[in-house]
């Protein structure tokens, strides 16, 4: 029987970002999760957690801001890959835009699996964390694991230029897929 994605084994870290972000921008939409969610599905497991923030592109760099001051040096904002490389470490905080119209849950500040499906594809520091040759076994697992709403992953798939590649590679995949 097919579940609900929730995130396991979230990080002190991801918690201290949480509670921080809930206290001083409650009303804003953020999504929060970390790379390590991604071991659930990948044969090679990523070994450096870095936390994602997500933001309304008007409050990124207000949050950014805040972030830095609380966590001091451990952040980057819309870093480039090359940046990445350069200053990543454990438990770096990235901040970054928020897509207007992702997939969000009402009162969580946690990642839908369908964002993740579609920035899978779509951004660029994410897919550093796994080989492009696993795109059909995480695609297989996360489908076979968890309810996934098709409607969501194509309407945010829209948002991001990628309708026609992701709607390929998921009736593709699964031919019966859209009626899920």
């Amino acid at each position: 029987m097919l579940k609900e994605f929730f995130p396991k084994n979230e990080s002190k870290r991801k918690k201290e970002v949480n509670e921080f972000v809930r206290e001083k921008y409650s009303n804003l939409d953020i999504i929060i999760y970390e790379s390590t969610i991604l071991n659930e599905w990948l044969n090679h497991q990523v070994s450096r957690n870095i936390i994602f923030v997500e933001v309304e592109k008007f409050y990124m760099e207000d949050v950014f801001a805040s972030l830095r001051d609380y966590f001091k040096n451990d952040i980057l904002l819309n870093p480039s890959i090359d940046d990445y490389y350069l200053y990543a470490k454990d438990d770096m905080i990235v901040v970054s835009n928020l897509i207007t119209r992702a997939p969000m849950h009402k009162n969580s500040y946690e990642i839908r699996i369908e964002k993740l499906i579609v920035d899978l594809f779509s951004n660029d520091l994410i897919s550093e964390f796994f080989s492009h040759s696993e795109y059909g076994s995480i695609i297989n697992s996360i489908f076979n694991m968890y309810k996934v709403n098709i409607k969501k992953i194509f309407s945010y798939a829209k948002r991001r230029n990628l309708s026609d590649k992701l709607e390929q590679y998921v009736n593709k995949q699964y031919p019966s897929g859209a009626n899920k």
